[in-house]
């Protein structure tokens, strides 16, 4: 952090650029958080550009910087907001499309990613709060300001009649109009009404309307999320959160978004601190398409879709690797590869798992079992042996041989990045299974060094199943991969496309052999699918038949519900569960998957009052 500072300091005086004072401003605030913990004293002193202004000194738990996926989703939600408030919604296919948008989308790349981990939502209690990331920040909220500051009747649309021109001037008519602004907009954006200090400080030196509207997008109020906290519970070290603050956490755990002008209302009136008006808020965000994006937004974390293909490769085996039925779908008949299958695969996991979640209101078992298959794109259809659907309305087509039950046999989990010829790697499955799904914690790999050597003593006409576990029977290896290999073998009737398969072909390039002086052929190599493993999950060793048996061994044991509960707890509350209350809210969450839908298990979660708590360290 203190790097960080130095060189936006001689940033500023090296260029006097208002971007890097503004980014100064900003750090001037988070340094605290940084100094003090979750449980901080927040003193903003008056800063050069007057961005941020005074804030008194207060009590802040739960401290965290907001996800790059909240901050986008929040930054359309206000925009959308604003403009359906005042004049009309705009068109973001077409207003938006060709304007402000595209350059949002370009600048929006330059954010840093939040940083994949297998403790998944533990980047958002983090401040990585580089000069890269502010930049990013800064560009973003100049970007969307200017293009609705571009002319008078744009401001119009977006703030009010009231409205001008393009400065905000000492009129008691612009200060009004830019009070109201701040009032409107700032109780968005900050989850709850600016207080009378912050007003009076956004509207310092402010000029004109574009830099007012940056200002509110620029806020640390808007950009991190804490918890002043209302009453403290007599006898405890914690405190009921005010309202708006209720309102506010529950946008974020169910939209990943600020609070929509109902649930400001909710806040306001009170309503969202008694039982039926909390109940009938959450059934409401449950029920909007925000609850669904952003739970798609934490299955994809959850799942590691990041690890699907882009573009499959398969270099010059690839032919003879997808077969005649592919190949007869490609575009191009001599084509190396499968490109631009990656959104099909993606979208067939959505909707997958959209109509379980919400349309179904299923339980995660059924999202673990369930043979429902959605996609419309003739080569996943014929991945999976359906034909496709014609359109979006159509019914799922129901699996019937039992081979695509659950989210463990889509290629949404089970297609990867070719290994060597197309060979399915069982050791990146298995890492995934037990880190991702069971929440198990995994040490460094071991020396890949050692596993070449004992790669010598694989027979060349081996399994795949074969080769990996001659290559880590080493000593230093079976401590991990006593577990690894078993998760990924359950797996191996899944190919590295997500085809099932009963036996596994094999082409081992011909070579020349130099300690024999010969040329050794090309070998194509037949050898049966082994699903059947041995497996320790808990304090229980489960026989494995394959896939299915997986799944019966992961409910069975609890482990598929202790791993939602671990990632999610962590993608929605930003933080490992260490607290009296969040391991309460863990527990009952493990608790409630084993019988409840998962939209009623949510819902339990936002209603239980350890939820609208809050813990000082």
């Amino acid at each position: 952090m203190g790097r960080i500072f130095t060189a936006l300091i001689a940033q500023v005086r090296e260029k006097k650029s208002k971007k890097y004072l503004l980014m100064l401003a900003i750090l001037t605030t988070i340094l605290p958080f940084q100094n003090c913990g979750q449980f901080a004293a927040l003193k903003i002193g008056a800063n050069q550009s007057g961005s941020i202004g005074d804030l008194a000194t207060q009590k802040l738990m739960g401290v965290r910087r907001i996800s790059n996926f909240e901050y986008r989703s929040s930054l359309e939600h206000m925009l959308r907001y604003q403009y359906g408030t005042h004049g009309q919604e705009p068109n973001y296919g077409a207003d938006f499309g060709t304007g402000v948008f595209n350059n949002f989308q370009s600048t929006f790349q330059q954010l840093p990613q939040d940083r994949p981990s297998k403790k998944m939502g533990s980047e958002q209690t983090a401040f990585d709060v580089s000069l890269v990331r502010f930049s990013a920040y800064v560009d973003i909220a100049n970007v969307l300001a200017s293009d609705t500051a571009q002319s008078v009747d744009r401001l119009r649309l977006f703030i009010g009649s009231c409205v001008v021109s393009q400065e905000i001037t000492t009129s008691v008519a612009d200060q009004t109009c830019a009070t109201g602004l701040i009032k409107e907009l700032g109780t968005v954006a900050f989850r709850q009404p600016p207080t009378s200090d912050e007003i009076s400080d956004l509207l310092k030196n402010v000029g004109t309307w574009r830099v007012l509207i940056a200002r509110i997008w620029m806020h640390p109020r808007f950009l991190v999320h804490y918890e002043r906290g209302g009453t403290k519970i007599p006898g405890t070290n914690t405190y009921q959160l005010t309202a708006y603050e209720l309102e506010g956490k529950l946008a974020g755990l169910l939209w990943k978004s600020v609070p929509d002008a109902d649930g400001l209302k909710a806040a306001a009136s009170g309503s969202v601190l008694t039982p039926t008006g909390l109940k009938a808020e959450i059934k409401r965000m449950l029920d909007s398409p925000k609850a669904e994006s952003a739970m798609w937004n934490f299955y994809q974390q959850w799942f590691a879709m990041s690890r699907i293909p882009g573009d499959y490769r398969s270099g010059d085996f690839f032919q003879r690797f997808v077969g005649p039925d592919l190949s007869a779908l490609l575009t191009d008949a001599n084509a190396d590869h499968l490109n631009g299958l990656q959104p099909f695969v993606l979208q067939d996991g959505r909707d997958f798992l959209r109509y379980v979640t919400f349309t179904q209101k299923g339980t995660l078992a059924d999202v673990f079992r369930s043979p429902a298959i959605f996609t419309k794109n003739p080569i996943l259809a014929k991945i999976y042996g359906v034909s496709p659907r014609a359109n979006d309305t159509d019914p799922p087509i129901m699996d019937t041989t039992g081979r695509f039950k659950g989210i463990l046999t889509r290629p949404v989990i089970t297609q990867q990045a070719p290994s060597v010829d197309s060979e399915i790697n069982h050791i990146l499955r298995g890492v995934f299974l037990l880190i991702n799904i069971t929440g198990s914690e995994m040490g460094p790999p071991a020396n890949f060094a050692d596993q070449e050597v004992a790669a010598k003593l694989v027979p060349r006409a081996a399994s795949t199943r074969t080769e990996v576990t001659i290559k880590t029977s080493l000593s230093q290896c079976t401590g991990c991969h006593s577990q690894i290999n078993p998760a990924g073998y359950a797996l191996g009737n899944y190919d590295s496309l997500g085809r099932f398969q009963t036996v596994e072909t094999r082409i081992k390039r011909g070579y020349f052999d130099n300690s024999t002086n010969q040329y050794v052929p090309e070998l194509t190599q037949v050898n049966p699918v082994d699903a059947s493993t041995v497996l320790k999950l808990g304090d229980k060793v489960y026989d494995i038949q394959g896939a299915s048996g997986l799944v019966d061994a992961l409910i069975d044991s609890g482990k598929l519900h202790e791993g939602f509960t671990k990632y999610y707890m962590q993608y929605a509350m930003g933080r490992v569960a260490t607290s009296t209350d969040d391991i309460a809210l863990s527990e009952a969450m493990k608790t409630n998957l084993k019988t409840k839908s998962i939209r009623d298990t949510l819902e339990a979660f936002a209603m239980d009052p350890g939820f609208a708590r809050a813990q000082a360290p």
